[in-house]
């Protein structure tokens, strides 16, 4: 939409809807609706904006009208009709609707400023009229209200018209149900409606036609066949009526009779009598220009459209696609594998580091040297891949950096398409014969999700030559080859998803062993031989924890060979720490482009604009200047290239043929980079065979998208084409083609991540709501907090929408349960009000259900001791324990009793959490007691507890007494990390009774334990605790010196160094 000039002067304007679209200006406004352009915050693209009248919104029928036009527009991906990118309602209510901006003008005007046509330009508009209706058809849907008005025409590079169908306002769908008003009600413009309709009954696809016939009639003649008079004078002709032929009418126009016939059948009062479909009226508009078609000297015939043009434009200016030769060459990339392997589909294939062929400044295009890499450049003659420009004072800092010595990291950072990723290519190319040097290269989760830890397991997976997704014991034998301890096992094991013993300990110990044995891979990469290099590019793609761990990485203080190279926006540059190196990339200045004109001269392209031209037109962003030179090459104007990057890249994906858009489409679904089978799998039954061959020719041709080395993978030549290709989607055919990734995803693999993302937006919601929340729960258990808060957000939205939906259901029970994890959540991550918000509003959908009110009231409680309020805390631990003991869940009763009485602890009445503590021992043991044998699994932590306040009391025999029933029951619950930490408690306590045999015993038993579950930390400290060079001094091993400082050397732990020298030093003076 939007072909109208800008008006300005609303309201509204700089209003933000649905978090994503900013109002610009007014561009149109009706009776029911207004239209602005907007900005898609985002993307900063250019979208129309189509609003209902806020006063309007009390008339159900308008808002049903409204909601039907989205639901039939977004059914639609064809370039013949407008898309639909989104809909939805505001929180005051408004109603949007947001489509792509269109820049043409109607063709009403075009018939007032143009008219007469050439009857080749008149095909040309009504087929592509056709076209889109086509498709409107196959989905069901009925225009309604087709006219010179409702059709945008955009004149288009290589001379021809991009024509788009517009405005579905009174669309109907076959089948759908309506309201009796609705069905009482006859709407449309009165010189374009077809006589059934007049006479009452329903639009159908042959009342479309009719109005595509008074449209050419118009185009033909001037005016629509009956005009004058008043609306039912016009109506009643309609019915009544045979319209006189446009050549009778126009006599002087030369009108050609077989053109005539065309119009004269579509006008037809009996929808029997006219074209049975668009693609039968079609396809006869055609056939009259048959004879028209002659091949001169210089024109060749398109294999896409059938049409012949000038040799000179490399791609087909009809229908945009490329030239034979260069479809013979691309079509490599689906001739080499069946439509499916046997083997298992990586769900996000491992990127082969860089975006490989390279690309120009974060740009798509693809450069020489993968796949077909000729044909794409063949494009362009011979000026892609663009030089590199303006950037070599980076560069030269780079290898500098790289070749230094002291700091560790180095940060590139700039604006999106300032050069980043093309100027890290290019120093890892500079790098690649350095014979001091081992690289290796990261990049982000191509799946755009943001699955934990995902950049930091491939970086570790390259060092130990092993595949992301492998065995324990694989790991285990790239360590040994490494030359690294069996102790760094548990935490890489961590990383690459499998649950050892070290999944026993809390969070913060996993993260430490995680972090620390990752580091210590990344350190060992040289192999002793020089420096291992790391470039690792758009880091703030990353998820969090696998930054957090490069921010450790970067803080490390010993001089090493290691160095990072990482390429972010500015926004992240003031996250890392003061050591690290950073170098921002300014714009590209009228020097820069000057050299590259100089260059495109040399290569015969003397007709490009000048350098002042494009500094001015790109605004010295190096991305902006590749699609520039793309849109030129492909046949655009300078004047006629939009001015924003986003949609300049939109205006260049419009220009392709349809089938290249839907692959485009279908890929984008997937992320930054699909596996072929997917993609086939995903396509299949839309496009096949030699079509899809020839729009992967188009896509890569044009730089937009690649294969990666491995013939495995496509990939998109830059992520922001990728964002623009996917939020351009009409939103209905998003959701079909999610639908598709499911049916490709669900036999390959069973990670709630993707499968949950998919339904979620396939519109399927109940089942995406369980994925979501399964997902969380594995990005909480992989130490991703912010990731699990990003998925349980959506889940819980998606739960309260259901709830909302239901009466009564397990929908409720849903949405308490997402509320206490996702307060928890938040709660960790230091949200508290938001946590807040969401118990609060969680409180009247758990009424009538005692669990699900005590975990809330637990969550509440919680809340409350972040903020110090303890006898709120207390009181609403109270609640909640009133609440489950009817019920008899004993292991929830025993986490209510041990936060209430960590509660009294923080507040210093250490008595009362004794007194709570044997309360509630009593009650989750049915009255027996701590001598009981059975109990919950969190019995042990209480009576643990228990024993840690007697202790704190000076009561030694009870600490004891309760520390060995913990023990028992650590035992009884196979519980590893409670049996090292109760005997690490009992040495304590027995070497201050004074029975050194019994401490001595207690504490080889807690290292033992320590060292099989994996906390190096947890061992050396109880180490070093046994080292008191007292009366135990000849009890001490020096070994165990020797094993403490090298476990706390291991994990980076200066502290525990210290200790140790501190001890070893002392027991070499005694």
């Amino acid at each position: 939409m939007g072909a109208q000039e800008p008006q300005s002067g609303n309201e509204l304007i700089g209003r933000i809807l649905g978090g994503k679209f900013k109002l610009r200006c007014l561009v149109g406004a009706g009776s029911s609706g207004t239209v602005y352009q907007a900005d898609q915050i985002t993307l900063g693209r250019t979208v129309a904006v189509k609003l209902l009248n806020p006063e309007l919104a009390s008339d159900q029928r308008l808002v049903s009208r409204f909601h039907d036009e989205a639901l039939a527009a977004s059914r639609l991906n064809h370039p013949n009709t407008v898309s639909v990118i989104d809909y939805g309602q505001a929180e005051d209510g408004l109603l949007f609707i947001v489509m792509e901006y269109l820049r043409g003008v109607t063709l009403t005007r075009m018939i007032r400023e143009e008219s007469p046509f050439r009857p080749e330009r008149l095909v040309e508009v009504a087929s592509q009229i056709l076209s889109g209706l086509e498709e409107a058809h196959e989905a069901g849907v009925v225009h309604a209200d087709l006219k010179a008005d409702n059709i945008v025409v955009e004149r288009r590079r290589g001379g021809w018209y991009l024509v788009k169908v517009v405005d579905f306002g009174i669309a109907r769908i076959i089948g759908a149900p309506r309201s009796k008003e609705d069905e009482s009600t006859i709407c449309g413009t009165p010189e374009y409606m077809s006589p059934e309709v007049i006479s009452g009954n329903d639009p159908t696809f042959a009342s479309d036609l009719y109005a595509v016939g008074v449209t050419l009639y118009e185009m033909l003649t001037g005016v629509t066949p009956f005009v004058g008079g008043s609306s039912i004078e016009v109506l009643t002709r309609h019915i009544r009526e045979t319209p006189i032929a446009p050549s009778a009418r126009c006599p002087e126009r030369s009108i050609d009779s077989k053109l005539e016939a065309c119009v004269m059948r579509a006008l037809a009062k009996h929808p029997n009598d006219r074209f049975a479909s668009a693609t039968e009226f079609r396809k006869a508009l055609e056939a009259t220009l048959v004879q028209r078609q002659t091949r001169t000297e210089d024109q060749i015939l398109c294999s896409g459209c059938g049409v012949y043009s000038a040799a000179r434009f490399r791609f087909c200016p009809e229908c945009g696609y490329p030239r034979g030769a260069v479809v013979q060459q691309e079509a490599s990339y689906f001739d080499t594998v069946p439509l499916l392997a046997s083997a298992p589909v990586p769900v996000a294939p491992v990127p082969g580091g860089f975006k490989d062929p390279p690309t120009l400044h974060d740009a798509a295009g693809a450069g020489a040297g993968a796949g077909s890499g000729r044909a794409e450049a063949d494009v362009g003659g011979s000026i892609f891949p663009l030089p590199l420009i303006g950037r070599d004072t980076a560069l030269d800092a780079i290898l500098e950096f790289v070749d230094g010595s002291g700091n560790t990291m180095l940060a590139l950072f700039g604006p999106t398409g300032m050069g980043r990723t093309r100027l890290l290519q290019e120093a890892r190319e500079r790098l690649e014969d350095h014979p001091d040097v081992t690289l290796y290269c990261g990049a982000e989760d191509p799946t755009g999700l943001k699955a934990p830890f995902y950049p930091i397991r491939n970086l570790v997976a390259s060092v130990l030559a092993l595949p992301p997704v492998c065995p324990y014991d694989r790991l285990s034998a790239g360590l040994e080859l490494l030359g690294l301890s069996r102790r760094d096992l548990p935490g890489v094991a961590e990383l690459f998803g499998h649950h050892g013993e070290l999944w026993q300990l809390e969070p913060e110990v996993r993260r430490r062993e995680l972090f620390a044995s990752t580091i210590r891979v990344l350190k060992a990469a040289t192999d002793g031989r020089g420096k291992a290099v790391f470039l690792l590019d758009d880091v703030d793609r990353y998820d969090q924890p696998s930054r957090t761990l490069l921010e450790a990485l970067a803080a490390l203080e010993e001089e090493s060979n290691l160095r990072v190279v990482v390429t972010h926006s500015p926004e992240l540059a003031g996250s890392w720490p003061e050591c690290v190196v950073r170098l921002g990339l300014p714009a590209l200045d009228e020097d820069d482009f000057a050299g590259l004109a100089v260059h495109l001269e040399q290569l015969g392209r003397d007709n490009l604009p000048s350098a002042r031209t494009m500094a001015v037109r790109t605004r010295g962003n190096p991305t902006h200047l590749q699609h520039l030179m793309r849109f030129l090459v492909e046949g655009g104007q300078i004047d006629q290239a939009p001015t924003q990057l986003a949609d300049l890249i939109a205006e260049r994906i419009a220009g392709m043929p349809h089938p290249a858009r839907v692959l485009c489409q279908s890929a984008a679904v997937f992320g930054n980079e699909v596996h072929r089978d997917l993609l086939r799998h995903a396509l299949r039954q839309r496009l096949e065979g030699a079509a899809l061959k020839t729009a992967l020719s188009v896509v890569k041709a044009r730089g937009l998208m690649y294969e990666r080395p491995d013939s495995q993978t496509l990939a998109f030549g830059h992520n922001l084409i990728r964002d623009v290709v996917y939020d351009a989607t009409p939103a209905d055919v998003r959701r079909e083609l999610h639908a598709n990734a499911i049916k490709a995803l669900e036999p390959t693999t069973a990670d709630p991540l993707p499968l949950g993302h998919h339904y979620e937006l396939a519109g399927h919601f109940e089942k995406a709501a369980q994925l979501l929340l399964r997902a969380g729960d594995d990005a909480i258990h992989q130490l991703d907090d912010a990731g699990a808060i990003a998925l349980y957000q959506r889940a819980h939205a998606i739960a309260r929408q259901l709830m909302l939906a239901e009466i009564d259901g397990p929908h409720r029970i849903n949405f308490v349960v997402l509320s206490v994890k996702l307060a928890d959540a938040l709660r960790v991550n230091g949200q508290l009000t938001l946590a807040r918000g969401i118990v609060e509003e969680a409180k009247a959908s758990s009424r009538g259900a005692p669990r699900l009110e005590a975990q809330l009231l637990q969550a509440s409680a919680h809340l409350n001791v972040c903020e110090h309020r303890y006898s709120d805390a207390i009181e609403a631990l109270d609640r909640g324990i009133g609440l489950v003991i009817p019920v008899g869940d004993m292991e929830l009763l025993a986490q209510l009793y041990l936060d209430l009485s960590s509660v009294y602890i923080r507040n210093q009445n250490h008595d009362k959490a004794v007194k709570e503590l044997r309360e509630g021992i009593d009650v989750v043991t049915l009255g027996e007691d701590p001598e009981s044998t059975e109990g919950p699994k969190l019995l042990w932590r209480m009576l643990l507890r228990l024993a840690q306040l007697h202790s704190s009391a000076e009561r030694l025999p009870q600490a004891v007494q309760f520390a060995e029933l913990a023990l028992i029951h650590t035992r009884r619950t196979r519980s590893r990390i409670g049996s090292a930490r109760v005997q690490s408690l009992l040495a304590g306590y027995y070497e201050q009774i004074g029975d050194l045999r019994l401490a001595d015993k207690y504490r080889q038993a807690a290292v033992s334990e320590m060292r099989r579950l994996g906390d190096r930390r947890g061992t050396a400290e109880l180490l070093l605790s046994g080292v008191i060079p007292t009366r135990t001094l000849m009890r001490i091993n020096p070994a165990n010196l020797y094993e403490a400082r090298t476990l706390a050397d291991e994990i980076g732990w200066t502290e525990g160094v210290l200790q140790a020298s501190r001890k070893t030093s002392q027991l070499e003076d005694l």
